[in-house]
């Protein structure tokens, strides 16, 4: 009696969640408010780079989801960023209309990171070494 009750209770709020959309999820997963103090370059900017983000969520959820483990991994690893990634730019957007900001330049803005040199070329200290 106890584990029957114990595997409905459990089963209930995962197949609610199934029944959810993408855009629903994505709302549960951010946070309202959090936009509202930035100014217009601030949330193009923000906004660039979570198209950016959200881009490369989309290829690395289309490169795992070949077969049934990758899809697996897709739904477990990359599914809850995409939907928090995707609230965020629901978000910005909302914000950016409410302050009548320009969004043209919002996928212009956002560059990738610096790269770190590789180990091999990076330079050598001169000078004495430390001591054995």
């Amino acid at each position: 009696m106890n584990a029957r009750f114990f595997s409905i209770a459990l089963a209930m709020p995962l197949l609610a969640g199934c029944t959810m959309t993408d855009d629903r999820m994505a709302g549960l997963l951010s946070d309202p408010g959090r936009y509202i103090n930035y100014s217009c370059p601030q949330i193009v900017l923000a906004l660039g780079t979570s198209m950016e983000r959200q881009r490369e969520l989309e290829q690395l959820m289309a490169k795992a989801g070949n077969d049934a483990g990758g899809r697996l991994v897709s739904a477990t690893t990359y599914r809850p960023e995409y939907l928090a990634v995707r609230g965020d730019i629901n978000d910005l957007r909302r914000t950016a209309a409410g302050k009548q900001c320009d969004l043209s330049k919002a996928g212009e803005t956002a560059s990738p990171p610096p790269r770190a040199a590789p180990a091999a070329k990076r330079a050598k200290p001169q000078g004495r070494t430390p001591p054995r």
